[in-house]
């Protein structure tokens, strides 16, 4: 019988007598199921890439064992755990769209478990166990893997888990996904209405969803932004991604080999973490090696974070995944075996001391038993067979399992194990004509030509492919997609290099990728293919011409990871690039050199490394003799670099020297009489301005763009260092966009203007036109629209349109600001709407949620002064609601008024300062301390118009005057300075008519609540209560809750005066109603106690009394009523 005939009858033998199953190495080494006895394999190589078939079966076995997946062993318990905390976060939806997403932050929406463990414990295939259970919940199960050799490419395990998720996506599209209840339309329809032009962005990590998304929209990313912008924008862009996903069912994003994973990608997994408008369920499952994360390493800070936060924003999990013990390998090697636990007891012990219990090493191992013939199928007994005295002497225990996979590796043919290293320098996963690339080439260059045809098929692409996915190295992943079955496999075989060699190896495996890739393909594979060429430090001196192109590879990879927000790894590339340019760079490579140089500062300073940033900054300031324009992204950095390290005189005097050198100068002298002047002229001007607006030409010279650039980065300069120079910033602006045509800038310095001619002014007219032209241009710019909206509500709007109208615009800000990465404007934004709420109606337990929701928000994006300001207002609102009456100091939960001192103290903050004053004077106020109000009033000089010079037209003015004339008129009735508070109450007063006879519809009901208080002074009973009366009605009608409470408190107080009782008991009684509707329960507690007797129920008492001389004692009964 030839060898082919006896092929066929071992096959036949083979295929009756065995029976077959699957036995699987999960993605962490952990055995799935042993539920397998032998299995017949034979490898018949597909149709081959060159265009033939391999002749010749490359073998065949009855002893290779298989897995398959249904369980594991020993993790039961850890299997419920994940399975609980998913059915949690699954069933937390919220489907009352009726309230604000703060309001309804649902934390337990949001899950993070942390899956830790030493190598090849099988955390991966812990995870991998809810793959199945989201499925029949009509999930999403989304997985990514991060890579030690591919660490400097940014999102490497969030790209590989979304380019999954966009391939189901649009295989959905092709053929209906049973599991999902909806379809392809409906998906893609709300992914473009959430994204807009935002879905661009996220292309550079997900590339697979240009094809979901529609190709309508503008992409108006912008550099003028900045890079931190691009980082807020990036990640505001993904929640919404996420969002959207998450409204169609539930997500479990696995994230495996944390320890390896790039800084961004941990700001990113922290994001999704505190996205409170995320009402769908999504549950993150991050899994690292415990023993490779010191206290240094920066997920050991991220877990910090977590845990400082879970339970307030989100849950938190931890999963401790230890070693097998040796009943566990028992039952494994029984269902293996198929045979009982009592036979496999030896084997199991020697496994167990053998491996330690690892799953990784038990697998390995076993498999290396049935190789070395140490573990046999007998086809006679039909069954395993094994000897353990042997076994225990034929093989040394392991804690290594590179060691371990190297050994199997040498048992490859040649042609595979040399070219094995090739190809794990490709990554944790690589597409298919990458691999088959590398593959030819090597073949090519290690391989020596073949004379027989027996061998060709061991190294073609497809057998070499299919060999490696029999031993188990390799795994398919669909839709051309591969990755190694785990990374000590990846890590075994790169270390058959030598690794002083290796550099040269993946320097040379990249230049292969750079010269036979499209430019498409290149860019699809950036990362990888600059990491590579990065990895040789001795071609940095090389061929001129191969630096200058692996220098404009990196500048390109820098600007990749910048656009996604990835700013260390960005810092790396544009260094890299730097390093390859020749001695001569600013002769011979200028163009180059400038635009590296550049934007390695940027990327510099975006990590906050300012030295660096400052020596790339003055290389590029060095070069006298090219164009000063050339210098602007240089001396921009410089300026935002000085700022942020709160230096604002020197960013301010460096601003204005740049501007000098543009020709935009600034008097050094009699600044006041400039600015009136300014304003005059401007005033004048106006209706011939304000038409002329938008009809202007688009400014198109780069060196007067760059003017109105500085210029706006001068008016934040000033604001907070220089008042008596920001209006001349902005009245330079507004010059220069009348004079030159419009830009970017040009919403923000319109505004602005506004803002002037309202607090310097009082035109409220002139500056709400000069507000809506501004907030018309924003419209073309969004970049500047959330800082539009925020300086033309919070200054302009208010002073003419009903406060309840402008908080919807604020709101909108946020949105936008938060989608530009604009995030200062729009936490600026949700400030002002969360303040404005709070003197309007709506109730101060809706207003807490949102204060909470929206603290999380500005920590998350570092915007730290104004989560001050939303602190204080925080404390306040809890102060109102907390039982107790006498909770009026700025000190709880949320506030330590000492420690916000002492922080004042040190930063010099005249702004912050002047909120707290402000709202501890309406602390005082609203639990009637009148003495403490106008003592802050005095010591801050509020009534000598201090706070309304630093802050021009904001809305807070309002409310503050209204406060301190009632506080000075409650000291007149106390008898306590009676002229002098009178006069600063009259003075108050005066203003706020002013403000009322402009037009100003949110004060009425405070200028009647006042001069019904003035009345009552003079004693005037029947004007008083007119005036009580329609300030009760105005303050009604405009919805100020509070202010309708107070109008019936100081009413009844008047009443009580006047020894009208009843009266007096019917207005409290309103006004406790009302406060109640607010929710200030200690302001009721506090009335109620004030008033007790006045308020206590009917008493009935019994009296004895005597009629005329008589003896007799007639009894009769008494009500006492209130």
């Amino acid at each position: 019988m030839d060898g082919k005939d006896e092929s066929s009858t071992v096959f036949s033998m083979l295929s009756t007598s065995i029976n077959s199953s699957n036995f699987r190495i999960d993605d962490d080494g952990s055995r799935q199921s042993l539920m397998a006895s032998a299995e017949f394999t034979a490898i018949t190589p597909r149709s081959s890439r060159y265009g033939r078939q391999s002749l010749i079966l490359r073998q065949m076995t009855v002893n290779k064992l298989k897995f398959k997946e249904d369980m594991l062993y020993g993790r039961d318990e850890e299997i419920n755990q994940l399975k609980g905390v998913f059915q949690r976060c699954s069933s937390s939806n919220n489907d009352d769209d009726s309230k604000p997403a703060a309001q309804e932050s649902a934390p337990r929406s949001r899950e993070l478990v942390l899956l830790a463990g030493n190598a090849g414990t099988g955390k991966s295939a812990l995870a991998l166990k809810l793959r199945n259970t989201v499925r029949r919940a009509g999930g999403f199960y989304l997985s990514g893997k991060f890579d030690l050799q591919q660490s400097d490419e940014p999102y490497a395990a969030i790209s590989a888990a979304c380019r999954g998720l966009c391939q189901g996506i649009l295989a959905h599209k092709e053929e209906k996904n049973r599991r999902w209840n909806f379809s392809y339309e409906e998906l893609k329809e709300k992914i473009d209405e959430e994204l807009g032009p935002d879905g661009q962005i996220l292309t550079t990590v997900m590339p697979t969803l240009r094809q979901i998304i529609s190709d309508d929209f503008e992409d108006d990313t912008s550099n003028a932004s900045g890079y931190l912008k691009t980082k807020h924008r990036f990640i505001f862009a993904f929640r919404s991604f996420m969002r959207v996903i998450c409204s169609f069912g539930p997500v479990v994003l696995t994230l495996d080999d944390l320890q390896w994973s790039d800084l961004a990608s941990l700001e990113l997994m922290q994001s999704l973490l505190t996205d409170f408008e995320n009402k769908g369920g999504i549950m993150i499952v991050g899994i690292y090696r415990d023993d490779e994360v010191n206290d240094t390493h920066p997920l050991s800070k991220v877990m910090q974070d977590h845990e400082a936060a879970t339970n307030a924003r989100f849950g938190l999990s931890r999963i401790l995944i230890g070693a097998l013990n040796a009943s566990h390998i028992q039952e494994m090697l029984a269902d293996l075996m198929v045979t009982s636990a009592d036979k496999t007891a030896d084997l199991a012990e020697c496994v167990h001391k053998k491996t330690l219990g690892n799953s990784f090493f038990v697998v390995q191992y076993l498999q290396s038993l049935v190789d070395k013939e140490l573990l046999t199928y007998s086809l006679g007994f039909n069954e395993w067979t094994w000897e353990v005295d042997e076994i225990r002497a034929n093989t040394m225990a392991t804690d290594n399992a590179v060691d371990l996979m190297k050994e199997k590796l040498e048992r490859l043919p040649p042609g595979i194990r040399d070219i094995i290293p090739m190809i794990a320098c490709l990554g944790s996963n690589f597409r298919y004509p990458i691999f088959e690339l590398v593959v030819e080439h090597f073949n090519e260059k290690l391989i020596e030509p073949v004379a027989t045809e027996k061998d060709i098929s061991v190294y073609l692409p497809d057998d070499f492919l299919n060999r490696c996915k029999f031993e188990g190295l390799i795994v398919d992943c669909g839709q051309e997609w591969f990755k190694w079955e785990h990374d000590k496999i990846q890590e075994a075989a790169l270390s058959r290099v030598d690794q002083d060699e290796l550099p040269s190896v993946q320097y040379e495996v990249g230049e292969l990728l750079l010269a036979r890739l499209s430019p498409g393909e290149v860019d699809d594979h950036l990362f990888v293919v600059a990491n590579l060429l990065n990895q040789d430090v001795a071609q940095r001196h090389g061929d001129l011409n191969k630096r200058r192109e692996i220098a404009k590879l990196n500048l390109r990879a820098g600007k990749n990871a910048i656009e996604s927000s990835a700013f260390a790894a960005a810092t790396t590339y544009f260094a890299a690039g730097v390093e390859l340019l020749p001695a001569n760079r600013w002769e011979s490579e200028y163009a180059l050199s400038l635009e590296l140089y550049s934007a390695a500062a940027k990327a510099q300073y975006c990590v906050g490394n300012f030295e660096l940033m400052k020596v790339y900054c003055d290389e590029v300031l060095a070069q006298v003799n090219h164009p000063f324009v050339d210098k602007r992204h240089a001396y921009n950095t410089l300026l935002h670099s000085i700022a942020a390290q709160g230096r604002m005189q020197e960013a301010q005097d460096l601003c204005v020297e740049v501007l000098a050198k543009l020709g935009c100068r600034f008097p050094k002298h009699g600044k006041t009489a400039y600015t009136i002047v300014g304003l005059l002229r401007t005033e004048m001007a106006l209706k011939k301005t304000t038409e002329k607006i938008p009809n202007l030409p688009v400014i198109t010279d780069d060196l007067k763009k760059w003017t109105m650039y500085l210029l706006d980065n001068l008016v934040t300069y000033t604001y907070q260092n220089d008042p008596a120079l920001l209006p001349l910033a902005i009245l330079k602006g507004h010059r220069y966009t009348i004079r030159y045509g419009l830009s970017e800038y040009a919403p923000a310095i319109l505004s602005l203007v506004g803002l002037l001619l309202a607090g310097a002014l009082g035109d409220f007219a002139g500056a709400i036109a000069y507000a809506e032209n501004a907030l018309a241009l924003a419209e073309d710019h969004r970049d500047v629209q959330a800082r539009t909206i925020f300086v033309s509500y919070q200054f302009v709007m208010h002073w003419q349109i009903a406060t309840e109208m402008c908080k919807k615009p604020l709101l909108r800000g946020y949105t936008v600001g938060m989608k530009t990465g604009d995030t200062e404007s729009a936490c600026w934004c949700i400030y002002c709407y969360l303040e404005m709420t709070f003197h309007t109606a709506g109730s101060l337990t809706s207003l807490l949620r949102d204060c909470r929701a929206y603290s999380v928000q500005m920590e998350e994006v570092k915007q730290h002064k104004i989560l001050s300001f939303l602190r204080i207002l925080w404390q306040l609102s809890l102060s109102l609601t907390d039982d107790s009456p006498s909770a009026r100091i700025l000190t709880g939960d949320v506030l330590d008024e000492g420690e916000l001192l002492r922080q004042i103290e040190e930063t010099k903050d005249v702004h912050l300062k002047q909120q707290l004053d402000r709202l501890r004077m309406y602390a005082a106020f609203w639990f009637g301390d009148h003495e403490t109000v106008v003592k802050t009033m005095q010591e801050t000089e509020t009534e000598k118009g201090d706070y309304e010079k630093t802050n021009p037209g904001t809305f807070g003015l309002c409310p503050l005057y209204f406060h301190c004339a009632l506080s000075c008129i409650s000291m007149v009735r106390a008898n306590k300075h009676p002229k002098k508070y009178k006069k600063i109450a009259m003075k108050f007063a005066k203003k706020i008519k002013e403000w009322v006879k402009k037009g100003n519809p949110n004060i009425t009901h405070c200028e009647s609540l006042i001069d019904a208080e003035l009345a009552t002074l003079t004693g005037d009973t029947h004007l008083a209560t007119k005036h009580y009366e329609v300030a009760i009605l105005l303050a009604s009608r405009r919805g100020f809750t509070s202010d309708h409470a107070l109008s019936h408190e100081r009413f009844a107080d008047h009443r009580l005066e006047q020894d009208d009782t009843n009266d007096a008991l019917y207005h409290y009684g309103w006004a406790i109603q009302l406060y109640e509707d607010w929710g200030a329960s200690a302001k009721v507690a506090q009335l109620k106690s004030k008033h007790a007797a006045l308020m206590a129920p009917p008493v009935e008492i019994r009296v004895s009394s005597t009629a005329g001389s008589a003896a007799a004692m007639k009894e009769s009964t008494l009500t006492i009523g209130r």
